[in-house]
């Protein structure tokens, strides 16, 4: 029973990891292969040259901005959010992916 536990855990750390980085690896995937792996899409808009452009969006606290010392009790982590846009060509291969972070 273990074992299995921990192979779970391994393999959706493995998954994760995989969504964050690597944007060099989707050049030339299929939109499919993106919503495969990401899910449907926050927002579809045009690139202005008869593609597509895939918008995924995650908002979080950022804690790394909050400092307890200076600011005991009051302050409140950072509202951030993190996008990821993948610019499709007419044919649904992307051509480009951008990460954002606000």
């Amino acid at each position: 029973m273990k074992i299995i536990l921990v192979l779970s855990i391994i393999l959706l750390t493995a998954g994760c990891a995989s969504l964050t980085g690597g944007r060099d690896n989707w050049i030339g995937a299929s939109e499919q292969e993106v919503i495969k792996s990401y899910g449907e899409p926050s927002k579809r808009m045009s690139d202005g040259k008869d593609g597509a452009i895939l918008m995924y969006r995650n908002r979080f606290a950022d804690y790394s901005l909050y400092d307890r010392e200076r600011d005991p009790g009051e302050g409140l982590p950072a509202d951030r959010m993190e996008m990821r846009l993948f610019y499709l060509d007419p044919n649904g291969k992307v051509y480009s992916v951008d990460d954002i972070t606000k």
